[in-house]
């Protein structure tokens, strides 16, 4: 389908802010599909697949769309799919980025996501240490440098 169709969903406008100001955090070579609910309107709302969408918009290319019905998902499920990209980069992050990554989800990253996506006290160094596979030495370290 081409991308042009599609609107961006309202739930995930803030997970791709957060998702291009980090600088990307997909594969390289985008494959999948793009989440996207069908309104009562039968308006298409994308709100996942941010690698995919930004490699088709920049091509010119089609993607492949996987479209829910309006009553399929609630608004809060819409909001943590649309983060999960962005909480579980399929990218590895260099100490660095992953400074980055932190100090961007640490501002923007809803409370109720936050505990759903890295357990009971959300997100804190040793749990974004541990989704990111480095040291949380390294990311303290990194983070007091920028």
């Amino acid at each position: 389908m081409p991308v042009s169709r599609l609107a961006l969903h309202s739930d995930a406008f803030n997970a791709l802010r957060a998702y291009r100001d980090i600088g990307g955090l997909g594969p390289l070579n985008p494959t999948g599909f793009i989440d996207a609910l069908q309104d009562r309107d039968g308006r298409l709302l994308w709100f996942s697949g941010f690698a995919l969408m930004t490699e088709a918009v920049a091509t010119g290319r089609s993607a492949d769309v996987f479209i829910w019905r309006a009553a399929a998902l609630p608004d809060s499920l819409i909001a943590k799919l649309a983060w999960s990209e962005v909480c579980r980069p399929e990218r590895r992050l260099k100490p660095a980025g992953a400074a980055d990554w932190y100090k961007i989800l640490s501002t923007r990253l809803p409370p109720d996501i936050a505990k759903a996506y890295f357990g009971p006290r959300g997100l804190n160094y040793s749990t974004a240490a541990r989704q990111l596979g480095i040291g949380r030495t390294g990311l303290i370290k990194h983070l007091r440098k920028s």
